[in-house]
């Protein structure tokens, strides 16, 4: 025996007729007196007979022999789902094995079957590792009229049913999805997403919550599983294509996460069992929450490509988890490939003499190219082509490893020798060809030679570029700067000027004449419009065109001597004035002593604060503090006196300082620091040049930096193994940043072929353990990414091989497995002959293909002999067209035609007399049937009217409850037997007098006896056309009365409350709430039914509670606490006598006498 359930047991057993083993699976002993049960058993052979799919067991045979019930079915020797999870599985077997299954759903979903029962358990597996799905024992035909479970019933395992199975209703092959999405729940998390103490409350659960979300580490399986898992069918896969596509999805995003690695261990397993893994609680702990794109049940049935993109951009996972696909997940998420931390070279394998020959050969024709200077030309003949070839064959071989290093230093000689001679083209040739090996090369010191050369090499482009552009950018300023000049726009305005735009061509060319000869012109026109302006006497205007030079060009000669001219002929002017303003000499005198007085006060004060500038400027106090600043004192200067030199020169040199510090702050990093000091410049000097040197030289800096962070932030993730991925953090991401900048940045360039290399190493290592896909996603990868042509066709080549001979490998050995389990030419797709036919369209002359062919055969000519030894001619004939299949032209096919003939013409004489015999005896039997049949229909005839006969004396005596049920139950009896239209009328008849008395006990809520009417009907007449409607009505009326009943419980609680007259200290406010509260539930329960005797009986019981309160305390005189129950009845709707109105009235009376007995007596009168 190799396995029990509660319907069969399995044995392993031979099927000698093909001398293979099966899996016999035999109706348990005590079922099979149960003719549903057999029936069940049988049409599951018969449902799975019908199937014919890889994924779905195929059946041999099915019978009895004696009391013993049988299905011969394909033996699968590979164990279940579940134990596959302990043992542990690879990330893309675990895909594979889930979009199987899916495949066979969905076949057998096309066939009209729902299976019912999809669980680990009923997940077989084949000795070649193919998934199976077995046990089709409760599975349903949805075209079919015949239900063998009740309405209603629940059929399945509870930790796999979906909701519709957990109510009991209709099912569809969305619910085998549904239970396929639990199983991928559980390779997840280790655990199934609902537990309960027992069926129903799992049940429950599926029907009624959602599962947890994902751990983190999974997180990016969310939307496949809320849509697997989705309560309703229509929100879920339609069909298994769209599961699968969904899968493949999925697939296609973990394809950097590698196949080797086991997601699932036995430690998850055993934790599943008991319900919680730490995973569950981490899912717990999270705190994350569905969005609505999670729960809206996701990527509904057009997912296009950029919704592909939207999901490998949120398939944001990370950590570790030893769950069914968390670890490759996260793997995927922070791109550590499944090899390891480091990317592993390739084994050493034993060198083959012949590629050992062929290494020689593309060494020898590598140094005779070089020797020919044929180092990159022509196309696959010259020595590039030959050593990159070489190396991509055997990547550790040390001659090949040389040879490329020589023909790299070539390259280096090559470039500079074009760069002696200025072909810039001609190096950048050669260094480009050097890159695309520098792969290859280990030597630090001729790398950094060749990043040396490069970084020339780049420069001397860059600034005969730059040249180009500048001279046409200056020569448009120069022109733009002399008609401005000739305009007399010289400083102003500001949006065009001579002196910004000379300054403009400065910036570009610092040392340009022309540029320097109009800024010296613009100062000297200047000067002479301070000289006009001296000439007409006015010196004030005379001082500003003098600032104005001095800030133009404060260095030039003749700004001192314009200078001291206009104090001069100030001077002049002052005394000339003085002397003709007043003759008198002793006025004169003192004024002229006055104004001297005067100028050497401002003298002294300007000196004063000059040398305490010229102090702060040594201090470094430019600008700061506010008050005792060199800038403070020259500004302070130039207000008294604008034209001051000293003060223009020392507040240029302070702003030059700035900048100069600004430079030193921009040489140490500190780009923050030097902008704000740039900002503090801009305030001070009036060279706009000076600042817009120190800006770009702040974001040249700034722009290295940048450059700098990325090439070491893709250094990082090259020894993180982060190649590609994620999304912008990763190698080829940064090296893309910066070419991106800097085309011909040489760092990046070597990077990114780096990372090409890797790719390409990867996809060698993928092919060596024969994961195929995985090899070809890395080679596509690399091929978007490296220019080594070589190395990808190289590749490309192994990979197809590689896979040639996997796929003939395979083949093989399915063919011989299939041979050795007796599957030669069935089913279709999986046998011998189907694979080793491929086998032979791949290599026509393969030995083991020709030898399967041969025992294949062979087998049929052992089962043709047999099937003819046992008359089995249709079976032999079969073998016959399958033996032409496999040997068409074998001469012994035609005299072991001829054979089958001879004996089939004899075996059918022989069954035709027989046959004869049988249908003679058929014959006599089926007349004596014939009369037996006649006198049963007699007899049933007899018994019918005798029934009916009672039936008629019963309607003529009268109907009473017995009679009436009588009545039915004749009835019931006659239409078993047929149609009766008389039966039919009275059954009707009777259920319509049992449906009339339920109504009248309703409305008189006796519900017990409406119960007893209502069972009436559904035994003997369920189809009645108003069961359903009094059912409904029943159980309205039990819910109603149990509301009712509940409420007055309620209200009789209060009233039952013990009342006594409360004390000095205390009032009657608890007791009247109590009251009011038990009137309003009285007054609900009315509103409910109105004319319910219990409900008038409890308002009588709390009309006399309030009688006996209120007359308690009208014979203690409390009359105003009498008054307030009172006036708490007032809107009360009592039934029957008014019994508090009447007291009402006694307290009226009873106030009146007392407030008579308070009036004093008259003392007499006077």
């Amino acid at each position: 025996m190799i396995g029990q359930g509660g319907m069969a047991s399995v044995y392993l057993a031979t099927q000698e007729s093909f001398g293979r083993h099966v899996a016999l699976k035999v109706m348990a002993q005590h079922l099979v007196q149960d003719e549903s049960f057999a029936k069940r058993f049988l049409r599951e052979a018969k449902m799975v007979a019908r199937l014919s799919h890889q994924s779905i067991v195929p059946v041999f045979d099915v019978g009895a022999i004696g009391n013993y019930h049988y299905i011969a079915m394909e033996h699968l020797s590979g164990g279940d789902l579940k134990q596959k999870m302990r043992a542990g599985l690879s990330l893309f077997d675990s895909i594979d094995i889930t979009k199987a299954i899916a495949a066979g759903l969905h076949y057998a979903g096309s066939k009209g079957l729902v299976h019912r029962d999809i669980k680990p358990e009923n997940i077989l597996f084949r000795e070649d590792g193919s998934p199976v799905i077995s046990d089709f024992g409760i599975a349903r035909n949805m075209d079919s009229k015949t239900n063998m479970t009740m309405t209603g019933a629940v059929i399945g395992t509870p930790h796999y049913m979906s909701p519709e199975q957990a109510e009991g209703l209709e099912v569809d092959p969305r619910c085998d999805l549904y239970s396929l999405g639990i199983i991928v729940y559980e390779m997840l998390t280790g655990h199934v997403p609902f537990t309960g103490d027992s069926a129903v409350a799992i049940g429950i659960k599926h029907i009624t919550e959602d599962p947890e979300l994902l751990p983190q580490d999974v997180a990016g399986f969310q939307r496949f599983i809320d849509q697997a898992l989705a309560k309703s069918p229509d929100d879920r896969f339609q069909s298994g294509e769209e599961f699968i596509r969904a899968l493949e999805d999925i697939e296609f995003n973990l394809s950097d996460a590698g196949g080797s690695t086991v997601v699932m261990s036995a430690t998850d397993v055993r934790k599943s069992s008991k319900g919680t893994t730490s995973a569950a609680r981490r899912s717990r702990q999270t705190g994350r929450s569905r969005t609505s794109a999670a729960r809206s049940v996701v990527y509904r049935r057009s997912r296009d490509e950029a919704k592909k993109r939207e999901k490998r951009i949120r398939f944001l996972l990370g950590g570790s988890a030893a769950l069914v696909f968390g670890v490759a997940v996260a793997l995927w998420q922070a791109d550590v490939f499944v090899p390891g931390p480091d990317i592993p070279e390739l084994p050493e394998r034993p060198v083959d003499p012949a590629l050992e020959r062929k290494y020689k050969a593309l060494l020898t024709q590598a140094d005779q190219a070089i020797l020919e200077k044929r180092y990159f030309k022509p196309v696959n003949e010259n020595a590039q082509y030959y050593l990159t070839t070489l190396l991509a064959l055997s990547p550790q071989n040390a001659e090949g490893r040389k040879a490329i290093s020589r023909l790299f230093s070539v390259y280096l000689e090559e470039s500079k020798a074009a760069l002696a001679v200025s072909n810039l083209e001609g190096a950048f040739e050669y260094l480009n060809q050097a890159s695309q090996i520098s792969f290859y090369i280990n030597d630090q010191a001729l790398l950094a030679n060749y990043t040396e050369h490069h970084k020339n090499l780049v420069s001397l482009r860059q600034k005969a570029l730059i040249s180009k552009e500048k001279e046409k950018v200056i020569a448009d300023l120069l022109v733009q700067a002399k008609a401005a000049f000739d305009d007399g726009a010289l400083t102003a305005p500001s949006e065009r000027n001579a002196y910004d735009l000379y300054q403009q061509v400065l910036l570009e060319d610092p040392d340009n004449q022309v540029a320097q000869a109009g800024i010296v012109q613009i100062a000297e026109r200047f000067l002479a419009m301070a000289k006009d302006k001296v000439s007409e006497k006015e010196f004030g205007l005379a001082k500003v065109f003098v600032a104005a030079a001095v800030h133009v060009k404060s260095d030039l000669p003749a700004i001192t001597e314009v200078q001291a001219l206009v104090e001069t002929k100030e001077e002049e002017e002052a005394r000339r004035v003085l002397e003709a303003e007043n003759d008198k000499v002793a006025e004169r005198e003192q004024a002229r002593l006055a104004r001297e007085a005067e100028l050497k006060r401002q003298r002294e004060q300007i000196n004063g604060w000059l040398s305490q500038a010229k102090a702060a400027t040594e201090a470094g106090r430019f600008t700061k503090p506010a008050d005792n600043s060199a800038i403070y004192y020259y500004e302070k200067v130039l207000a008294q006196e604008p034209a001051n030199i000293a003060a223009l020169q020392g507040k240029e040199k302070v702003g030059l300082s700035i900048l100069q510090n600004a430079n030193e702050l921009i040489q140490r990093g500190k780009y923050e620091d030097a902008e704000r000091l740039i900002v503090e410049a801009r305030e001070v000097v009036s060279s706009n040049i000076e600042v817009s040197r120190t800006i770009r030289l702040l974001e040249e800096a700034r722009g290295q930096a940048k450059l700098n962070a990325w090439l070491a932030a893709a250094e990082k993730a090259i020894r993180s193994n982060r190649l590609s991925s994620p999304e912008k953090n990763n190698a080829l991401f940064y090296y893309d940043q910066v070419l991106a900048i800097d085309p011909n940045n040489i760092e990046a360039q070597r990077g990114r072929e780096n990372v090409g290399m890797r790719y390409i190493e990867l996809s060698k290592n993928a092919i060596d353990k024969k994961q195929f896909k995985e090899a070809s996603r890395f080679l596509d990868v690399a091929r978007n990414i490296t220019r080594s042509e070589v190395e990808i066709a190289t590749t490309e080549r192994m990979l197809s091989d590689a896979r040639v001979k996997y796929e003939l490998d395979g083949l093989l050995s399915k063919g011989e497995q299939a041979l050795s389990r007796g599957r030669l030419s069935r089913p279709e797709g999986d046998n011998a002959l189907a694979y080793f036919t491929e086998a032979l369209s791949i290599a026509p002359n393969n030995a083991r293909a020709q030898k399967g062919l041969s025992a294949i055969a062979d087998k049929y000519r052992v089962f043709i002999n047999s099937a003819v030894k046992r008359n089995e001619f249709k079976k032999a004939q079969e073998y016959m067209e399958s033996l032409k299949l496999v040997q068409a032209d074998s001469p012994d096919i035609i005299t072991l035609q001829s054979e089958i003939a001879d004996k089939k013409a004899k075996y059918d004489n022989e069954q035709a007399r027989l046959a004869k015999i049988r249908a003679e005896q058929q014959a006599r039997e089926k007349a004596l049937e014939e009369k037996r049949l006649a006198e049963a229909r007699k007899k049933q005839a007899e018994q019918i009217a005798k029934l009916m006969s009672e039936a008629g004396s019963l309607e003529a005596t009268g109907r009473n409850d017995s009679r009436n049920r009588r009545l039915a139950e004749i009835y019931a009896t006659v239409l078993k037997s047929g149609a009766n239209a008389k039966a039919s009328s009275g059954l009707n008849n009777t259920s319509q007098y049992e449906a009339d008395k339920a109504r009248a006990a309703l409305r008189s809520r006796n519900l017990n006896e409406a119960e007893k009417h209502i069972s009436a009907i559904a035994k003997y007449h369920s189809n009645f056309a108003d069961l359903d409607s009094l059912q409904r009505e029943l159980a309205q009326a039990k819910s109603k009365g149990a509301q009712i009943s509940q409420l007055l419980t309620e209200a009789q609680k209060l009233i039952d409350l013990r009342y006594e007259t409360p004390g000095a200290f205390a009032n009657n406010a608890e007791p009247r709430s109590r009251l009011s509260n038990a009137y309003r539930t009285i007054d609900e329960a009315r509103r409910m039914d109105a004319r319910n005797p219990q409900v008038d009986l409890t308002l009588k019981r709390l009309e006399e509670k309030y009688t006996v309160i209120i007359s308690m305390l009208m014979r203690e005189d409390k009359f105003d606490d009498a008054q307030s129950f009172i006036n708490d009845t007032r809107g009360y709707n009592w039934s029957g006598d008014r019994a508090v109105d009447n007291l009402s009235q006694q307290l009226v009376i009873l106030k009146e006498e007392a407030a008579k007995r308070s009036v004093p007596k008259a003392l007499g009168g006077f």
